[in-house]
């Protein structure tokens, strides 16, 4: 895997990021699969940029990398030119800036590219006041100003006669370019009624080269890009860039329909994708910040009543930065810092891109896609080969805290990824997505920390929205998919939540990390970790609701990692009903517009489970390193209408199936579910299989029913073909299956390593509160299996090494195994007063490996009503032993009645 990677780099000079930026600012990405391919391509960027072929001043290692020339070595001077994303300039117009051009408009209908080797600024000139003239005399009557609706410093407008179109070759529009190492701009303080009220173009934007600075601060429109608007709009080669301050008025209230384009607003830059297109580097409705080398700072942009609250375009590049790029405290209605209606990427910069306190301000209607604290787009958000990206207490009143995009990947970054204390009132604390999320071949660590959500998926949200029936458009393959694969540096989910304090009922509640429809974690190397997270609502009649970590409406996979697998803590739980009933009808009303569509009549009312995870089907198969649930848990209410409704699972809820199989190291421990009818301490599904895997444990898990570490509802749960030792000690429940319970049946066969269950207990005893004391009383244990417990039959058959069942405990039938259907004489006891055990057996058959059972026991005293109490190792109907090679030896076990059998 690592060799893999690393030949991937070697193959060409620049790095993917370098075709990815320069691909989709020259508009040729037009699939995914160019995006996404990863072909080497550095001749195809060269030769479509027409630039020098200059190396990157500062390489990285594994990323950029200087190849051998074949050719005669270039001179030094040649090797620094830069290169320019200016082309096929010969029929514009070349102007040097001097002093005396500030403070005055440079109105042209003709391309220019204007030069400068100083600073010059702009400043204070508001033109939106109908007596601007007026206005204008009293703060600087030097200001020579020609069209005072936009581009107050420069205006470039199409001559009329002048035609554009698709085949009108080179640059169009003004670029401002520095030409010395104290060359800048700065704009401040300007202020119009239309489009762009420092710069605007009817076509291209370019700031080039300007070493000192370039400042936009405190621009305003009232129509769209505060401080610069254009066709498209690049800044590249700058140092020590500023857009601060700068809003657009645009307001979406007077038109609602609008509020989903994300290319309109723009806080301080806007690209409008409507202008007519024509042969230049960038498309239509593109922004690029690309190779600055110096500061890069967007601080508190807004647009309160539109989007984007510094950059609303059609496609954003931020790519091979050198220095740190800072978006702060920008916002907006969606994409509090940036908004495209297309796609968003940030790919191969040097520096951190960091997105701190942004907010996305629209409250969503329905099933709308808005939001974005950070950052929303309309097709995809990717970070490619960044060397930081952090997501901070960015915030959304709709969906995604930080990011909002349909498709979002976070992939071959070197630097570490971290979102943090970012939160979303609907889906998606961090990441808000339709169609996919993928976190894939990171070298660096991904984590996402403290992230919350109310309506799933406490860091990350990934599922189309309910269609209507009538809806004849088929889903997207892959729609509602998250995937984290191939990641050598570690990722990790701490104390993300997705807690709902409302009673309101709908059909899927949880993911206190993760919300989607299938969830995949293959191929990692590095360390994968679910720590502390939380899913919960208050006491309600939700149809689903479960998964402290992850919930997925179909499959969860985890398989061929190679990389250490931990999930640990994590909680489904019950929120208090703290709100006066008032103020919760106040709370419903106004959260039901932000609440995705769901149904208001569930359809199969409490379901609950999975304390790490929650899904359809669970699938753990292939990993080389360990794989372990420790101290996951699950809340559920005491409700004896929900006796019959599948609830548990501390730590893994499978609905139709949960596989184990061909895994190295398997562990589960202190898991617990609670609940007076939850089962399965650390595992619940109909199926349940654990086969062909090294070393496994179940240690001290706990419910309150059926089955203290495993239960299987359906067909018969299976312990076959391990290699190494497969080990139940510790665990524990009140009615019956110490460690394992079958509503079918059990087997354990063809195993190589020892299988043991030891010291696992039935409790028996409605009074017993304290599970780790355990004050066992001597009275009404109407409960069996200390062991296993199945409704038809326990078969232990083929195992090469011992099979060992010591020290466990019930409080009426079975010590170690029972079988039959546990019945009470009262239809509302809970516990039994006796078995139904017709047609039910154990076999113990063609065993090489030794069968013992040692020290078994059964704890209630003998009573003339109940004399079947007993069984202090075996309670069946038929005990089948033959043609084992092994010994099958009963020792030490004890009941009032048949102490073994």
């Amino acid at each position: 895997m690592i060799a893999k990677k690393v030949s991937r780099f070697q193959k060409s000079t620049f790095s993917h990021s370098v075709v990815l930026a320069i691909l989709v600012s020259t508009g040729m990405v037009t699939n995914n699969y160019r995006l996404y391919g990863y072909e080497p391509a550095s001749e195809v960027i060269l030769d479509t940029l027409s630039m020098p072929k200059a190396q990157l001043e500062a390489p990285s290692a594994g990323i950029f990398r200087k190849e051998k020339s074949h050719a005669q070595e270039p001179k030094k001077e040649e090797t620094d030119v830069e290169r320019s994303l200016l082309d096929n300039t010969s029929t514009c117009v070349y102007k040097v800036l001097v002093a005396e051009d500030e403070q005055r408009q440079h109105l042209e209908n003709a391309s220019t590219i204007f030069q400068t080797v100083n600073v010059l600024s702009w400043e204070n000139l508001d033109a939106r006041s109908t007596n601007a003239e007026a206005e204008k005399e009293k703060t600087y009557p030097q200001y020579d100003v020609k069209d005072s609706q936009q581009g107050l410093a420069f205006c470039y407008k199409n001559a009329p006669e002048h035609l554009v179109d698709e085949n009108t070759p080179g640059f169009l529009g003004i670029a401002l370019k520095g030409t010395g190492m104290k060359s800048g701009l700065s704009f401040t303080n300007l202020k119009s009624t239309a489009a762009g009220a420092a710069v605007y173009s009817d076509e291209d934007v370019v700031f080039e080269s300007l070493k000192e600075k370039l400042v936009f601060d405190g621009c305003e429109s009232q129509a769209g890009g505060g401080a610069v608007s254009g066709r498209s709009i690049a800044i590249h080669g700058c140092h020590d860039v500023t857009i601060a301050n700068s809003t657009t008025d645009v307001d979406f209230t007077s038109a609602p329909a609008e509020i989903t384009d994300f290319s309109i607003g723009g806080g301080a830059f806007n690209a409008n994708q409507g202008r007519p297109v024509h042969k230049s580097r960038c498309s239509s409705g593109d922004v690029v910040f690309l190779e600055n080398k110096g500061s890069f700072l967007l601080n508190e942009n807004h647009a309160d009543k539109a989007n984007g609250g510094a950059v609303a375009c059609g496609n954003f590049v931020c790519s091979i930065n050198h220095a740190d790029i800072q978006y702060l405290g920008n916002y907006a209605l969606s994409g509090g810092a940036v908004s495209s209606s297309k796609s968003m990427d940030f790919c191969g910069n040097l520096g951190s891109i960091e997105f701190l306190n942004n907010q996305a301000l629209a409250v969503a209607e329905s099933s709308q896609f808005l939001g974005g604290g950070a950052l929303a787009s309309g097709e995809r958000i990717s970070f490619l080969n960044n060397h930081g990206v952090l997501c901070s207490k960015n915030s959304s009143k709709c969906r995604g805290g930080a990011l909002l995009s349909r498709n979002v990947r976070i992939v071959e970054n070197v630097g570490s990824s971290l979102f943090k204390e970012n939160s979303a009132e609907v889906t998606g604390g961090a990441i808000s997505s339709q169609h996919q999320v993928e976190i894939g071949q990171n070298f660096g660590d991904v984590a996402f920390e403290g992230n919350t959500s109310k309506f799933g998926g406490g860091a990350i949200y990934c599922l189309l929205p309910e269609q209507p029936s009538t809806d004849a458009k088929e889903p997207l393959i892959g729609s509602g998919d998250i995937k984290i694969v191939d990641n050598t540096g570690g990722v990790r989910f701490e104390g993300n939540e997705n807690l709902l304090e409302s009673q309101e009922i709908h059909n899927s509640l949880g993911g206190g990390a993760l919300y989607g429809s299938n969830v995949l974690i293959s191929g990692n190397i590095g360390e994968i970790i679910f720590s502390k997270n939380k899913a919960g609502q208050c006491a309600s009649s939700s149809t689903h609701i479960g998964g402290g970590a992850i919930f997925a409406n179909e499959m969860v996979t985890l398989s061929g990692n190679s990389g250490a697998i931990t999930f640990s803590c994590n909680k489904g739980c019950i929120l208090p009903s703290t709100l006066s009933s008032t103020a919760s009808e106040s709370s419903e009303e106004s959260s039901a517009s932000n609440a995705p569509i769901e149904s208001s009549k569930p359809e199969n009312l409490g379901v609950r489970g999975g304390g790490a995870i929650f899904a359809k089907s669970i699938s753990i198969e292939d990993n080389s390193a360990s794989v372990s649930f420790f101290e996951n848990s699950m809340e559920i209410s005491d409700n004896k209408a929900q006796k019959e409704n599948p609830l548990g699972g501390g730590a893994l809820f499978g609905f139709d199936a949960v596989g184990l199989k061909n895994n190295v190291d398997l562990s589960f421990s202190n898991n617990r579910v609670f609940g007076e009818n939850s089962s399965g301490g650390a595992i619940l599904s109909k199926d349940v299989a654990i086969a062909h895997n090294g070393k496994v444990q179940f240690i001290r898990n706990c419910a309150k029913f059926l089955g203290g570490a495993v239960c299987a509802l359906g067909d018969t749960l299976s312990i076959e073909k391990n290699a190494s030792t497969v080990s139940f000690v510790g665990n524990r429940t009140i009615t019956a299956g110490g460690a394992l319970a079958s509503a079918s049946g059990v087997s354990i066969s063809k195993n190589l390593g020892k299988v043991e269950f030891k010291d696992n207990f039935v409790f028996g005893d409605p009074y017993v509160e304290d599970l780790e004391e355990g004050q066992i009383n001597s009275e009404g244990h109407h409960s069996g299996g200390g062991a296993i417990f199945a409704k038809t039959s326990v078969v232990i058959r083929e195992n090469d090494s011992k099979v060992l069942f010591s020290g466990n405990s019930a409080g009426c039938f079975g010590g170690a195994i029972l079988t039959g259907s546990l019945t009470s004489t009262e239809s509302q006891e809970r516990f039994a007063s006796k078995v139904e055990s017709d047609n039910t057996k154990v076999e113990i058959i063609e065993n090489i490996g030794d069968v013992i059972f040692s020290g078994n026991s059964t704890t209630a005293s003998k009573h003339p009503e109940h004399n079947l109490f007993g069984g202090g190792a075996i309670h069946t109907q038929d005990l089948i032993i033959k043609k084992n090679q092994g010994s099958v030896a009963f020792y030490n076990n004890y009941a009032p009645t048949g102490g073994a059998v």
